[in-house]
């Protein structure tokens, strides 16, 4: 169903602005889209059924292929692609052009917010998307550019912005994932382990603790 009220947009930044660049394989990516999975489900439980993304390279798609694989348990869902201009993807290499094409394929709608690129189109499409949604989803190094002023514009119109943008402390990257391990077969200090020496392997330092001990830990 697509209406305001039911509606979620996203913004997001483009792998220039994202510590990993284009290493979707990085753990941190990886950190991220498994909160990005997590937001859009539960948005889709606060009652969200209709979701727009603005079609960018980075975070963009991100958000449009967790929505789509979302739709594989929730069918009722849908998902339009806001697109600034026709050439938005002309630039891009063939493999991102090519993934572009598949996820467009396989959107719901299609809203070509204008018929030629002007200097101004990406923020017209970034307000398209907010005028019809209820909820933003972000993610946001706080930098000024196009993300941050698409949230300021959300709190202007007020809709609701949920930032689920990367932790840093003490010029640190920090990111804390609450993960199922119910099928992992290693014990628990082989799996701190195995974590511990992938994450060196990443310049990472991945630590591992029961969720228990972690409730015990911050419990007030």
């Amino acid at each position: 169903m697509r209406g305001k009220p039911c509606s979620c947009a996203f913004t997001g930044h483009r792998p220039g602005k994202l510590p990993w660049g284009e290493n979707e394989n990085d753990l941190r990516c990886v950190a991220l889209k498994a909160k990005l999975r997590a937001a859009v489900e539960s948005a889709i439980h606060e009652g969200m059924e209709h979701f727009i993304c603005g079609m960018a390279e980075g975070c963009d798609l991100y958000f449009a292929e967790t929505v789509l694989t979302l739709k594989k348990h929730y069918p009722h869902v849908t998902l339009e692609a806001a697109i600034p201009c026709p050439t938005q993807a002309d630039g891009w290499s063939e493999a991102q052009r090519s993934r572009y094409r598949e996820i467009l394929r396989r959107c719901d709608y299609e809203t070509m917010v204008q018929q030629s690129y002007t200097p101004g189109c990406m923020q017209r499409r970034n307000r398209y998307m907010v005028d019809h949604a209820s909820l933003l989803i972000a993610v946001n190094d706080g930098a000024r550019g196009g993300t941050r002023s698409t949230i300021e514009y959300a709190f202007k119109r007020g809709v609701n912005v949920l930032d689920i943008s990367q932790t840093v402390m003490q010029d640190y990257f920090t990111m804390i994932m609450m993960v199922d391990a119910t099928e992992c077969e290693l014990p628990i200090a082989q799996l701190i382990q195995v974590m511990k020496e992938e994450g060196l392997k990443q310049e990472l330092d991945i630590h591992v603790q029961r969720e228990d001990i972690f409730n015990a830990m911050h419990r007030i």
